[in-house]
């Protein structure tokens, strides 16, 4: 039997949006009818348990994740291939008109890890209530995965303005590049912010005394300006919103857990997904949604922090939003 795939991996089947239970119980037929027992793992349909109040009564129901998508775990031969695909309901696999793509046994191809410090009390500080060591220990557990690793640290003034170098060539000594990120008025906190404001245009000089740099072509269609170290081959990046307006060149948009989209950190509109997606919105509906969001970007956002301006540009705070 020609083989497509000899090893036994994920897969994504599209089905008809509605029917997803029909065509794992047609799966299941044809797979006892044809004798693929062991040609075949788990398929699945995930959901997930939703609690309704209709009429002052709680109601109890399922919710598909993936409505229009079964998950399949498959030896992909040519002759089960043609099989699945002749099922009814079924549209095909999840790929390239001419390619069935399995899932990558690792989706997640790189981390961004926000670490202000490497000192456990004052991460404790920081963080009000979060432990180092498990940081470390994660990033770890990442690195051993397979997971390439990237440490984003905010630059505050009077915090850890005196360990930022160290954090640097510790970041470099593990093979993780590392961004600097001025602070960002978000939301109300504990304190003032001008006090803890560090221009990073200025920090540059301090830098500069601690590694020789040069600057990088290196691109990630984002905000940070790429600085190469060459005592370890590492880069430095810049995020500098206050002290080097970067507006102009972002195309970045958020989308947040709750399915909204903000098309700037600095401004409060955001564009709601969570309402089509939930009513199982077609791709081409999505994909004009998306469109006419990054058409609402504004041009500039509204990040000031000078002794006139200590208040927060919007009132949700960053962790809200997401990095």
């Amino acid at each position: 039997m020609e083989s497509i795939d000899t090893d036994m991996k994920w897969y994504v089947l599209q089905a008809y949006s509605g029917y997803e239970n029909k065509v794992k119980q047609s799966l299941e037929d044809m797979i006892k009818r044809e004798g693929l027992e062991d040609s075949f793992g788990e398929i699945l349909v995930p959901t997930e348990e939703v609690l309704e109040i209709k009429e002052g009564q709680k109601k109890r129901s399922e919710r598909k994740y993936f409505p229009g998508y079964v998950l399949l775990k498959v030896e992909l031969t040519k002759q089960i291939y043609h099989l699945i695909k002749n099922l009814q309901k079924v549209s095909g696999f999840l790929g390239s008109a001419d390619k069935t793509t399995p899932i990558s046994d690792n989706e997640i191809k790189r981390i961004n890890v926000s670490l202000d410090t490497l000192d456990s009390d004052l991460f404790k500080k920081i963080t009000r209530w979060g432990e180092l060591s498990k940081v470390l220990d994660g990033i770890k557990v990442a690195q051993e995965s397979g997971i390439k690793i990237k440490i984003n640290t905010v630059a505050l003034k009077g915090i850890n303005d005196q360990e930022i170098p160290s954090i640097i060539k510790w970041a470099h000594s593990n093979g993780m590049d590392i961004t600097l990120i001025e602070t960002m008025p978000m939301g109300d906190i504990d304190g003032d912010r001008t006090e803890n404001y560090l221009p990073l245009t200025d920090y540059m000089k301090v830098l500069e005394q601690e590694f020789k740099l040069t600057e990088s072509d290196y691109n990630t269609g984002g905000p940070s300006r790429y600085y190469t170290s060459i005592e370890t081959g590492c880069k430095i990046g810049l995020i500098t919103p206050l002290s080097h307006n970067f507006c102009s060149d972002c195309n970045r948009v958020r989308v947040t857990c709750t399915g909204k989209m903000y098309m700037c950190l600095g401004q409060d509109e955001s564009v709601d997904f969570n309402k089509l997606m939930r009513n199982n919105a077609t791709d081409g509906e999505i994909i004009q949604l998306i469109h006419r969001s990054i058409s609402l970007k504004p041009k500039s956002h509204d990040f000031k922090i000078d002794e006139y301006n200590n208040a927060p540009a919007v009132d949700r705070h960053m962790s809200v939003t997401g990095g």
